[in-house]
């Protein structure tokens, strides 16, 4: 009977309960692990797989290579899904921005438009008369008619 190797590839890529990265690189040695089963479990004819038959892959899977390649892995993955959700996050915050802007300068119609071109007018002659006054055009402008109509 052969004694249980213990494999503490866990401690090697998990710092702590909170480390996001470690748990994934973790998952993937897991993924890794379990093809491994499966591939030596077809090489063999589907007898269960011992100690010794995974002790080679537990051996490379605790190199310091292999190690980092779990964690190279383990943040490109982070990455992509942070990319994947950002991406979609922006993708909702455009079309709510959109739909918005819609909705704020929908179309008024034709009489909306004739009484804004109205309300400018009033305004500008309003303006006008203001600019007069202030200037004293007023008075040049009575002593130009009083000259003409001579």
């Amino acid at each position: 009977m052969s004694r249980k190797q213990f494999n503490f590839i866990y401690d090697k890529l998990v710092k702590d309960e909170n480390d996001i990265l470690g748990h994934i690189a973790y998952s993937i040695y897991k993924n890794q692990k379990r093809e491994e089963i499966a591939k030596i479990k077809s090489k063999n004819g589907g007898a269960d797989v011992t100690d010794e038959d995974l002790a080679p892959f537990v051996d490379l899977s605790q190199s310091n290579s292999q190690v980092g390649f779990y964690k190279d892995k383990a943040t490109a993955l982070a990455q992509l899904f942070l990319d994947e959700v950002v991406g979609q996050e922006l993708e909702e915050a455009k079309r709510k921005q959109e739909a918005d802007f819609i909705r704020n300068h929908k179309a008024h119609g034709f009489m909306y438009g004739v009484w804004q071109g109205v309300a400018a007018s009033v305004i500008f002659v309003l303006a006008g008369f203001a600019f007069l006054m202030a200037t004293g055009g007023w008075a040049r402008i009575g002593k130009a008619l009083i000259e003409i109509a001579k």
